[in-house]
């Protein structure tokens, strides 16, 4: 006999005196089985949104920024192609806009010959990114990150 108690599932919760049949199992593994295999299905639903979305933004490429009335703060991950120790970059770009205020905070860049800074400055529609000290003079490919701010 299935017992009158029951849990916030349906599963059977019996009683001292109740008599457990084997019918009262298989419902309840019915109930446990179906709410598995729910619980999996709606797992299943979220891991392929989030790998949907995972997969569809490039964070080594792209550029993350936030806009607060307007100034724009900007996250710059980039591999740049330097001549002489400058790269330049389109302001417009980066920004959307030609920036009236320009600042950076570049992280230092480890070459061959040692870690150098790095400095960003606006030269006209650009930013232009200096490689200093030991870097004036390398011609070559480096990656770049910097926090960038801009305001219209």
């Amino acid at each position: 006999m299935s017992s009158t108690n029951k849990t916030s599932l349906g599963l059977n919760m019996w009683e001292a005196s109740d008599k457990p049949v084997r019918q009262d199992f298989v419902n309840d593994n019915t109930i446990i089985d179906e709410k598995i295999t729910n619980l999996n299905s709606k797992l299943d639903n979220v891991n392929s949104n989030l790998n949907n979305k995972v997969n569809s933004t490039d964070i080594a490429s792209e550029y993350l920024g936030l806009t607060v009335k307007n100034t724009k703060l900007k996250l710059l991950i980039e591999n740049f192609n330097f001549n002489n120790g400058v790269a330049y970059k389109s302001a417009i770009t980066l920004f959307g806009w030609k920036p009236t205020y320009f600042g950076a905070l570049p992280q230092p860049v480890s070459l061959n010959s040692g870690i150098c800074f790095v400095s960003m400055t606006l030269d006209g529609d650009n930013v232009k990114i200096s490689l200093n000290d030991i870097g004036s003079t390398f011609t070559g490919s480096t990656w770049i990150s910097a926090v960038l701010f801009a305001t219209k």
